[in-house]
């Protein structure tokens, strides 16, 4: 990442069965992103423009499938520098930061379900709606609890009134949603925990497809974790 290109995201993709249990993983593109300033500061975290909305992770190496995704770490860097070993965790698990060693906690992680499930889909076609559902998912892992408002509280986003108006109504979906819950998972970065920031996995987001490439390319982009 960049200071200017915070990458955040959330990876769109990837729930392999129990037997993978790592990746390398790599951000290579920001398409249609909004910029936002943000303002993590109260609980340690990065504050600043950045840009919003997917972010185009590869995997693998330079030849290898990418997915647009999303973010859920507003403390490190996108790793836009090369490719970086990420492990699966439960989403209710995944640190907030590996330095804070605070987990988001099953709150967090089923209000930013419940967005996913409500507002995803519109998000692919729709990059204000891709960057405002990016800012709502940072302020429900930081914020859940204690009332979400972008103007206060431990994240706050401001200077795009299109953005942060789209993310505060985004976020009032969220008490009045009673569907189902994606399964959704995090992929935590492991080579570098203090540095490069973690993203929000789907289960069998594209894997079916990335699987049938490896095999028939004969490209090998899975590690296991020894």
């Amino acid at each position: 990442m960049k200071l200017t290109q915070f990458g955040f995201g959330v990876v769109a993709c990837l729930m392999a069965g129990p037997s993978v249990f790592a990746d390398l993983i790599k951000e290579v593109a920001v398409p249609n992103a909004y910029t936002v300033n943000i303002n993590a500061s109260a609980v340690g975290g990065y504050s600043g423009s950045v840009l919003a909305g997917f972010y185009r992770i590869q995997f693998g190496n330079s030849s290898g499938p990418t997915l647009d995704t999303f973010c859920i770490d507003v403390y490190d860097y996108s790793p836009t520098d090369g490719f970086h070993t990420y492990a699966k965790s439960a989403l209710k698990d995944a640190p907030l930061s590996k330095n804070l060693k605070v987990a988001m906690g099953e709150n967090a992680a089923n209000a930013i379900k419940a967005l996913w499930a409500m507002y995803y889909d519109d998000a692919k076609d729709k990059p204000l709606d891709a960057a405002a559902l990016q800012v709502a998912i940072w302020e429900a892992m930081l914020d859940t609890g204690s009332g979400y408002n972008l103007g206060s509280g431990n994240f706050k986003a401001s200077d795009n009134d299109g953005v942060t108006t789209r993310a505060a109504q985004l976020l009032g979906g969220i008490a009045e949603y009673s569907g189902p819950l994606p399964d959704l998972f995090a992929w935590v970065n492991q080579d570098e925990v203090h540095y490069y920031q973690d993203y929000i996995g789907v289960p069998d987001g594209g894997l079916t497809v990335i699987l049938l490439g490896l095999a028939f390319g004969g490209l090998s982009i899975v590690r296991r974790k020894q």
